[in-house]
């Protein structure tokens, strides 16, 4: 369980958080996921 690990890191066992954010950099380089075009994803109404 992912929250329980982040509250020992924290070292606040009976604590609550609304997010976690990750600073810094990644350790290794990678492309991100593959996009559609634009205009396959709009679609208009009249």
């Amino acid at each position: 369980m992912i929250k329980h690990e982040v509250l020992t890191f924290l070292e606040e066992p009976d604590g609550e958080f609304m997010a976690v954010i990750p600073v810094g950099y990644p350790s290794r380089v990678s492309e991100g996921p593959k996009k559609r075009p634009l205009a396959v994803s709009i679609r208009y109404l009249d």
